[in-house]
C-alpha cells in the first residue's frame, strides 16, 4: 500500500506540474484507491458524496459570501456529514473495518473543493472530472498489478503470517474467488467447496 501511495503522489504531482490541475490533491485519490481495494462499495459512496458536496456547497457559496478557507470548511463539513449519512445507510454493505475509518469522510470534500476551484466553465469542469477519473484509474491499475504480483509471490511462499497473504485471502474469500487448492473461510462460515 505504501507503493500505491507513493505512485499516486508522483502521478498527482506530475498532473499538477504539467496541467496545473490539483485533481483532488496529491494524496486523496491514492487513499481512495486503497479504501476501494479493501471494499469496492466505497467507490460509489465516494462518488455520490463528492457530487452531493459539490452541488450543495456551490448553492451555499452562491447565496452567501463564502470563499477561500471558509469555503473549504463548508465543503469539508458537507462531506463529513454527507459521507457519514451515506455510510450509515449502507452500513450492511460495507466491511466493518472500513466503517471505522472516519478519515475517509473528508476526501470527497477535498476533491469536490478542488474541482470547484478549477471549474470556470463547462469545459474546464469536464476536464477536471476526466483527470480525476484518469488519475484514479491509473493508480487503481497500479495497485491491482501490485496485488497480482504479491499474490504470485504469496502462493510460492505459502506463509500464512504474511500480511499480503492475509489481505489476499480476505479479499478473495469476501468476493468468493476460489482457489481450489486452499480451504478458505468467508464472512459467514466455511468455504462451500470445503465440505464437498
Amino acid at each position: 500500500m505504501l507503493l500505491t501511495l507513493l505512485f499516486g503522489f508522483i502521478i498527482g504531482f506530475y498532473l499538477y506540474e504539467v496541467k496545473r490541475f490539483k485533481v483532488g490533491g496529491v494524496i486523496a485519490i491514492p487513499i481512495l484507491v486503497i479504501y476501494s481495494l479493501q471494499d469496492m462499495v466505497i467507490l460509489p459512496i465516494f462518488v455520490i458524496s463528492a457530487i452531493a458536496c459539490l452541488v450543495i456547497a456551490r448553492i451555499i457559496a452562491e447565496k452567501t459570501l463564502l470563499y477561500g478557507r471558509r469555503l473549504l470548511y463548508c465543503f469539508l463539513a458537507i462531506s463529513i456529514i454527507g459521507t457519514s449519512i451515506i455510510i450509515a445507510v449502507t452500513s450492511h454493505l460495507i466491511d466493518p473495518l472500513v466503517q471505522e475509518m472516519v478519515v475517509f469522510t473528508i476526501f470527497p470534500g477535498i476533491i469536490a473543493y478542488n474541482i470547484s476551484k478549477e471549474s470556470y466553465d463547462l469545459n474546464s469542469a469536464a476536464e477536471s472530472v476526466f483527470l480525476v477519473i484518469v488519475y484514479f484509474m491509473v493508480v487503481y491499475l497500479f495497485a491491482q498489478s501490485l496485488l497480482m504480483l504479491a499474490g504470485g509471490f504469496a502462493c510460492r511462499s505459502s506463509s500464512r503470517n504474511c500480511i499480503v497473504y492475509r489481505t489476499l485471502r480476505r479479499i478473495t474469500a469476501k468476493y468468493r474467488i476460489y482457489n481450489t487448492g486452499l480451504s478458505w473461510r468467508g464472512r459467514g462460515g466455511n468455504h462451500p467447496r470445503a465440505h464437498a
